[in-house]
């Protein structure tokens, strides 16, 4: 499939600058019996797509000087004769089963980026030299249904953005004919990124920004041929895991932290946890305590924090570009004795994790929760002063630690209904690279309701996660006590 629309050139936003030049592919299982009308449907659907948003055909090119700037990153209409890559491609794999790959929790560094290969319809890297698609997808036809990539350009989409497109998408699906309500389709992609430089005006802040955001391109400029050499060098050291939380053992486990903090009747601790920070500080600690460099002071978590309702007023929920930012904390006790929690010994015994694990947990949530709260209007707006002032837009990457999480918990994506001949969404998993130190906060999902394969309810009952491990830790993580109790066995590989 070839579109082709015009796209004025336009520049991408200084918060766009901050991120990894990488792409990120997102993986769609939709069970089916009839793949052909499936494939009609996508096809439609994407064409409406385009045709209602035609920046997304486009490609992001590199400036190394414009307005003042040093590396400027820009929005162009798409050259087919550089860039033929059509925007839907269709792969068939006869050998392939949505069933199995779902069922798959623990994956080789390369049998992930095999699968990765194999089935996005872009890879995880084209040099920033060179122009870069800013969206592909690929139908997947498999033995079972259709698996549907979508592969994002980083520096265009932030998760929340890539979900917007994804639900645009399914209404296009659902309904090619009929006039489409998403949001989404009233935004001006280009005048909304140039309103990201009007959140800055009248702001005079004293935050230091630089020790956030100073790091040079974290991504080599590399060929393509000499990218895939490196990554499927570091693939052979790497394992992918899927692992799952109930969500009554969270709540739980939230409510014991929660009572910790009211115990201390600490000013300057927050009010409360939430259950992201909770599941964060869960995950920071079991991986900690597995890594080679456990007993080195300082371990820091870093948390993706979306900005987009933290400035006043918020900004649109269905923005597509980069609003996003990383705060660090602190993970384990990091205090001295004499100013850790007096914990009642029963409280970690009811829940079945020692005392040690629960204080550490409750005081790494603590500091995730300060962090978080950090990420006031004030701060966005001075942030958004900040960047544009920085003469080179390639030094201002986000810095980030060892550990990082980012949580798609509220991700509709299982909600989404793309019509009659695609239906819901099985199954989700993303490719996010090699990145050994990042665990991801899967959607929330959906299960059959009780006698019927088709009405679906949402699971209250699992909290679903994606982490990539040096395979040298994996077993120590894995059959550590609190991982136990936390994620059970992974079971065969």
């Amino acid at each position: 499939m070839t579109v082709t629309f015009g796209v004025s050139p336009y520049v991408l936003s200084p918060l766009d600058h901050t991120i990894p030049k990488i792409y990120v592919s997102f993986f769609l299982s939709f069970p089916l019996e009839n793949t052909d009308d499936g494939l009609l449907s996508l096809k439609i659907g994407i064409v409406k797509l385009l045709h209602r948003l035609p920046y997304l055909a486009g490609d992001i090119v590199l400036h190394e000087n414009a307005d003042g700037h040093e590396n400027v990153q820009f929005v162009v209409d798409a050259d087919k004769k550089i860039n033929p890559i059509p925007m839907l491609q269709v792969k068939y794999h006869p050998e392939l089963s949505l069933r199995e790959i779902a069922l798959q929790k623990v994956k080789s560094g390369m049998d992930n980026l095999h699968l990765a290969k194999k089935c996005a319809p872009l890879p995880d890297f084209i040099n920033p030299q060179e122009r870069r698609p800013i969206l592909r997808f690929a139908a997947n036809v498999m033995q079972d249904g259709i698996l549907l990539a979508m592969t994002i350009n980083h520096s265009f989409f932030d998760g929340s953005g890539a979900g917007t497109i994804l639900e645009a998408l399914a209404e296009c699906c659902r309904a090619p004919n009929r006039d489409l309500s998403s949001p989404i389709f009233t935004l001006s992609d280009q005048i909304s990124r140039e309103d990201m430089a009007l959140l800055s005006v009248g702001v005079d802040s004293e935050i230091d920004h630089a020790k956030s955001y100073n790091a040079a391109g974290t991504v080599p400029c590399l060929s393509s041929a000499e990218w895939s050499t490196m990554v499927e060098s570091f693939a052979t050291n790497l394992t992918s895991c899927r692992i799952q939380l109930s969500a009554q053992k969270l709540s739980e486990l939230r409510d014991a932290c929660n009572r910790i903090l009211s115990d201390m009747q600490c000013a300057d601790w927050p009010s409360y946890v939430s259950s992201n920070d909770v599941v964060s500080a869960l995950i920071a600690i079991c991986r900690s305590k597995c890594h080679s460099k456990q007993d080195s002071p300082g371990t820091e978590l870093t948390t993706i924090v979306n900005m987009r309702s933290r400035v006043e007023p918020p900004f649109p929920t269905h923005y597509l570009g980069n609003m996003i930012t990383a705060v660090r904390s602190l993970v384990g006790f990091g205090l001295s004795e004499d100013k850790l929690p007096i914990l009642n010994p029963s409280q970690a015994k009811n829940l079945g994790i020692t005392p040690e694990d629960l204080v550490q947990i409750s005081m790494t949530a603590a500091r995730i929760r300060q962090s978080v709260l950090a990420i006031n209007n004030h701060h966005v707006r001075s942030l958004s002063g900040y960047l544009p002032q920085q003469k080179d837009w390639n030094a201002i990457n986000m810095q980030a630690s060892g550990f990082s999480i980012s949580s798609w918990r509220d991700w509709k994506v299982y909600d989404f209904d793309f019509g009659p001949d695609l239906r819901g969404v099985s199954h989700f998993q993303m490719h996010f690279g090699l990145n050994d130190g990042l665990t991801v906060i899967m959607p929330a999902g959906t299960e059959p309701s009780a006698g019927s394969s088709t009405k679906r309810k949402k699971i209250g009952a699992e909290w679903d996660m994606q982490l990539m491990i040096q395979t040298s830790d994996l077993s120590s993580l894995t059959s550590s006590q609190l991982f136990q109790w936390a994620f059970g066995d992974l079971g065969p590989n």
